[in-house]
């Protein structure tokens, strides 16, 4: 991940902004009461603040170790800011439907990368953007 976002992840005891769970639904329920069970298949993420300040994730311990393993990958991801799944590349760790992948697609990398790019502000255009030549 690092190498997409200049980013690291750290495992700490202290000064944390960020949670994983890995829990029954049924005990994810508990611990956290805005979370519906019924609304929810295998992994949910949730973010705090326009700017991430804090990310909670939780991923089921009742799949194989493949689907956690995925749900491991998208769900921190898309904490870090790429909160909307696809269903218009079937290979991308975002796909809408059903995906067990284990690895960045190439249209997952670019747009981890673009996402994280310095260089690019809000408010750019297309052709800010082409201009830049990423």
């Amino acid at each position: 991940m690092s190498s997409l976002t200049g980013l690291s992840i750290s495992r700490v005891t202290t000064g944390w902004n960020s949670l994983i769970y890995f829990t029954t639904i049924a005990e994810y329920a508990d611990i956290q009461q805005y979370f519906d069970p019924e609304c929810c298949c295998l992994a949910h993420v949730s973010v705090w603040g326009r700017t991430i300040y804090r990310m909670e994730v939780w991923v089921g311990t009742e799949q194989s170790s493949t689907t956690r393993r995925h749900q491991i990958r998208e769900e921190m991801t898309q904490g870090l800011g790429l909160l909307q799944d696809s269903w218009g590349y079937p290979r991308s760790a975002f796909y809408q439907g059903w995906s067990d992948t284990t690895e960045f697609a190439a249209i997952d990398r670019a747009i981890i990368r673009l996402l994280y790019e310095p260089e690019i502000l809000p408010g750019m255009t297309l052709a800010d953007l082409e201009a830049l030549g990423l």
